[in-house]
């Protein structure tokens, strides 16, 4: 009996590693690395699962969706500070065109979501939806953009955490089910 019940739980787990490989790859062919506007390694947002995609694996993959909509709202509030809002000068830092990025193109995609040429932090979800629907597919965005990913991503952006805290962590500590 013991036998046949470590003969389960041994096929039990090659089938759960066979699933997890299979997500795992499917997540890769779509191109789903919880990263919505493909920021950069060497930031050391929360949520950094410490692996990377794209060439010369310069992006970094984040545990859940809701902590890459959180780093890149950090990092667009930051650069909104930085910027005093121009949006120009903000994308131009985002999506320079020496690393083979269509900045102008880019400027003007988010100026038409946004409707003006200067912004402020009561901008950031359209400025996110901008910057998430001119990084990826429209199937892709759509992910990001479902409203309780989206507003729990933002949310999350109001506090600092260090890179080791997960999702999980972040919802705990910042008290959201």
């Amino acid at each position: 009996k013991n036998k046949h019940k470590n003969y389960l739980i041994k096929i039990n787990l090659i089938i759960l590693i066979i699933i997890m490989n299979l997500v795992n790859q499917t997540n890769k062919v779509l191109g789903i690395y919880n990263n919505p506007g493909n920021l950069e390694k060497g930031q050391k947002y929360a949520g950094e699962t410490g692996k990377f995609y794209g060439k010369d694996d310069r992006f970094v993959v984040f545990d859940t969706p809701e902590m890459g909509v959180r780093a890149l709202a950090r990092d667009i509030k930051t650069k909104i500070k930085n910027h005093n809002g121009d949006i120009a000068a903000m994308i131009s830092q985002y999506a320079p065109k020496d690393d083979d990025n269509e900045t102008e193109s880019y400027i003007n995609f988010v100026k038409e979501r946004v409707g003006k040429d200067k912004v402020t932090e009561a901008d950031l979800p359209i400025i996110l939806r901008s910057i998430i629907n001119f990084e990826n597919k429209p199937d892709v965005a759509k992910r990001y953009l479902q409203p309780n990913v989206f507003s729990t991503g933002i949310m999350l952006s109001n506090k600092s955490f260090s890179q080791d805290t997960s999702f999980e962590k972040a919802k705990e500590m910042m008290g959201i089910k």
